[in-house]
């Protein structure tokens, strides 16, 4: 599934993680005049990604206007996207005991990311919230979790509530 991403913060996490994903890189025509968005330019080159230069106003039309700090790669992730029965998968790799955030109708793609950010940064093992009413992973959700998305699993289930049961019944 091919994508845009935005943002140096997340276009560098993807760069040192998953550098194979990106298939090119669009940056802004001053991009020598910022040090981390010439160091983004340095590892691509390195990587033999494709770096396109374009004026700002046509970075802005490629994300809709949105803060994208000068640069957007195009990713082209083959990962499935994890399901509910990846639950337990994820769970039985924790050792001790597993923290979880359950989220719940959180819509705003910019709440989810920083939700994110927060629990990879609180050590949370796994992210759940119900596929109907929640947002799921988007562009702005990937650019305001700040790289959280790349290494926190996050599910989306049918039934919360069933997923919860289940949970207590495994005695979390």
């Amino acid at each position: 599934m091919a994508s845009k991403i935005f943002g140096i913060h997340v276009v560098q996490s993807v760069l040192d993680k998953n550098p194979k994903e990106i298939t090119g890189l669009c940056l802004q025509d001053n991009y020598a005049k910022n040090r981390k968005l010439s160091s983004i330019v340095k590892q691509a080159k390195e990587l033999n990604i494709n770096v396109t230069v374009f004026q700002r106003k046509v970075l802005d039309e490629h994300v809709s206007n949105a803060n994208h700090q000068g640069v957007v790669a195009f990713v082209d992730s083959s990962r499935a996207p994890l399901a509910e029965n990846d639950i337990d998968s994820i769970l039985e790799s924790v050792s001790g005991s597993p923290l979880i955030l359950i989220l719940d109708q959180i819509q705003d793609p910019h709440n989810l990311g920083a939700c994110l950010r927060t629990a990879k940064a609180a050590g949370v093992d796994v992210v759940i919230a119900p596929k109907d009413g929640s947002v799921s992973i988007t562009p702005a959700v990937i650019k305001v979790a700040c790289g959280a998305t790349d290494t926190l699993p996050y599910i989306q289930v049918t039934n919360l509530a069933r997923t919860m049961k289940k949970l207590q019944d495994m005695g979390i």
